[in-house]
């Protein structure tokens, strides 16, 4: 290979590996806080939003790849009647959850995001009383489009972290250490062929 040719080569390489550092998907995470609201006979309904356009998502661009909203509520009393709540997600009714274990997760449909970045929570008493302490929405979405994925989505509650919504996406600094190691043998093989010239 030709001088010129393994300058290229070493350019481009560093090129590509930019790039695909430019291309890693952008997570955000959006928090709801009302500070311990008690939900009860007197108080039964508490709606929110989550907006994640204001971390820099903008709909019309940007692609949401995958979300997952945790809601944290607990129990006022281990010594009452069982508690009920209903979820409901941009007016989707996501059932009716028993409060005592604590914590509601699930992986959000990711066209109720795509369409305005925002997600209405309303949460219901059905039963009993309980404290609603927050609400966590993690969000992974492509920026301009430049991640090629296929997004998956569900909207099953779990009670773990994987599985519908998790996406495989090589860590930038993994790129960054293929393209220099590229580079890198560019480079060697012209000061090899240098050498062998002098």
């Amino acid at each position: 290979m030709s001088q010129r040719g393994v300058i290229c080569l070493s350019v481009l390489s560093l090129l590509g590996a930019g790039q695909l550092l430019r291309a890693a998907p952008v997570n955000v995470e959006d928090v709801y806080n009302p500070r311990d609201k008690l939900l009860n006979r007197t108080s039964t309904t508490v709606s929110y939003e989550h907006d994640i356009t204001d971390t820099g998502f903008d709909p019309t661009s940007d692609e949401v790849l995958a979300a997952q909203l945790k809601i944290i509520l607990y129990d006022d009393s281990r010594h009452d009647t069982s508690e009920e709540v209903n979820i409901n997600l941009d007016g989707s009714n996501y059932g009716t959850y028993e409060v005592d274990f604590g914590h509601f997760k699930t992986f959000v449909d990711i066209q109720l995001l795509q369409d305005d970045g925002k997600l209405v929570v309303t949460l219901t008493r059905e039963t009993g009383d309980f404290y609603f302490d927050k609400s966590v929405l993690k969000v992974r979405y492509d920026e301009d489009g430049l991640v090629s994925a296929t997004p998956t989505g569900g909207s099953t509650p779990t009670g773990g972290g994987t599985g519908a919504g998790a996406l495989a996406v090589p860590e930038p600094a993994s790129l960054l250490l293929l393209g220099l190691g590229g580079a890198g043998l560019g480079l060697a093989g012209l000061i090899r062929k240098r050498r062998r010239a002098a």
